[in-house]
Parts: C-alpha cells; structure tokens; sequence
C-alpha cells in the first residue's frame, strides 16, 4: 500500500470545564481547586503524573479566575510584581522543574511571599512532590514542604478508558466499537503511554490513509511497551472491527495552527497578560512580552 507523506501538524485539545473528564482519580483535584477561597492562606499544590490532566485544571481555573500563568523555570525575580497582582491569582506549572535555575528559585520565593502580602490566589502544579525537586535554597525547601497538596491519584481503568476517549477525539479518530474496551486490560494504568499510543495510532493511519483498526492498535501497543520494557499485550482472538477513515483535514495544503495539549492559556487582565505559559507535556513555551508595558524576555524552556 502505498504510504501518504504525514506532517506533524499538531491538533487542538479541547479544554474547557465541559471536557474535563471527572473519575474517581481526580475528582477531589477538581473539588478543591472549584474553591481557592478555602485554600490555607491562598496557596494549593497539584500534583499528578504526566498525562494526568494537571494542566487541563489549571486551564479552568485560570479561565475562571483570570490568572496569570507561566511555566516554574521561566520565573525570574524582576517578573515576580508583574505575576502577584492585588487580590489576584496565579498559576506555576512544572514546579517540579524549579531545582533547574537558581534564579527561578530565588523568583518563587519571592512569589510566594508577595502572593501573601498582597492577598493573591498562588497554584502550582507538578509531577512529583516538593522533596523531589532538587532545590537548593533552604528556605524555598521548607516552605514548599509545608504547601498544602491535592493530587490527582494514579489512573484507575475508568480514568485510563476516558483519557483515550477524549485523546482520541481530539484527533478525530474514528474508534471501531469495543476498542478502547479492548484496549484498556492490556495496557499499563499509564496516561503518558495513552498519549503516546493515541499519536502513533493518529500518525499511522494518516501515513497509510486507513481507518482505525483493533489489528492496528494492537501492533502499536506492542511496540510501545517491547519499547519501553513492558511486556506485549495479548492480542486475544476477538474479530477484528473496522471503520471507514472519517474525512481528515487536507495535508497536502499547507499547516494548520497547532496547539500542544495541555498548554492553553488564559491570563488575568493586567500587564502580565502575555507572560510564559506551560504546554501539556511539561515542554515550556513563553509567549511574547506585552508590547504596552512589557516584562523582561523570558528564557525559552525546554
């Protein structure tokens, strides 16, 4: 069969309230963050695996709150009073990240003391917890220890199921009936490997211009966890289901705009409108400074 060049294209999440998929596993997440006011003296901390939706949260929240936002290692001290506006509210992504640059560091610090002073809402989020982060400054050690924490919990199987649901119609994936049933008891309780197999699944079938198959799937899972050192998924002897390919957008004529998972942003209406936001996957992305009374350019994140 004759295979269709494929271009990485991207595709755009939805991420409004009304896509956020509440499980077991994160519905206390979200309860919590529905009600900062109750927040010890402002301050939360999510903490979740990759995957898990953290950035999707904290997209709600900052629609609803109009917070600024920016990824943890593109902090610097002269951004902090552009960030923690009076009564305001702001979000830290991949705080797990702040031991890479002392600078940004020193910038949280400062944030979390300015936030008090002024009476602004600070959220963080991150994959791990704080003494994982490798900081370096004591003082920044002991106060993020002592942050109060909401987690999102390890993928139960309906958390795993509707992630691939909502992955897979991010990309207009067509999905033949029973896959994701199919798909779920084989595959380790892991939403960056769900991430990772809705992609090549979307890439194949665009690649060799067919529709989604449970024989594709399967090939693909294989390879992922031979890959990653899990072993292959039994493939079982249920019939195999298809379905036509739903009309795709037209590759061959030119690139639409992308935007990566979780990294939508939604900033307050103040002067830190246009600081640095975080994408899904942890990958840091500032945006440019306001040109009306701009902030330092920030670092570009890896």
């Amino acid at each position: 069969m004759a295979r269709q060049l494929t271009l990485d294209l991207g595709h755009t999440p939805a991420l409004g309230r009304s896509d956020f998929l509440v499980t077991p596993a994160n519905a206390l997440a979200m309860t919590t963050l529905d009600r900062p006011e109750t927040w010890p003296q402002g301050r939360m901390l999510l903490i979740g695996p990759e995957g898990a939706g953290k950035t999707h949260l904290a997209t709600i929240w900052s629609a609803e709150t109009g917070a600024a936002r920016m990824p943890a290692r593109a902090l610097r001290p002269d951004l902090v009073d552009y960030l923690a506006a009076e009564d305001g509210a702001v979000v830290i992504e991949d705080a797990n990240r702040i031991g890479a640059s002392a600078g940004a560091e020193q910038a949280l610090f400062h944030l979390w003391n300015l936030c008090a002073a002024r009476g602004c809402w600070l959220l963080l989020t991150a994959r791990s917890a704080p003494r994982e982060w490798d900081m370096v400054l004591p003082d920044l050690r002991s106060r993020m220890a002592a942050m109060p924490q909401t987690r999102i919990e390890a993928p139960d199987e309906s958390l795993l199921a509707a992630v691939l649901v909502k992955l897979m119609a991010d990309r207009q994936l067509v999905t033949p009936p029973g896959l994701i049933e199919w798909l779920v008891p084989r595959m380790d309780r892991d939403l960056g490997l769900a991430r990772r197999l809705v992609d090549a699944l979307d890439r194949q079938t665009m690649a060799e211009r067919r529709g989604l198959t449970r024989s594709l799937a399967a090939d693909i899972l294989a390879t992922l966890t031979e890959a990653e050192g899990v072993n292959a998924p039994d493939q079982g002897a249920e019939p195999e289901v298809a379905t036509e390919a739903e009309p795709r957008a037209d590759l061959s004529g030119g690139p639409d705009s992308q935007a990566d998972g979780e990294g939508v942003t939604s900033p307050k209406p103040t002067s830190a409108d246009a600081l640095p936001t975080a994408d899904q996957d942890g990958t840091d992305a500032p945006t440019d400074p306001n040109p009306s009374d701009p902030p330092p350019d920030s670092d570009p994140q890896g």
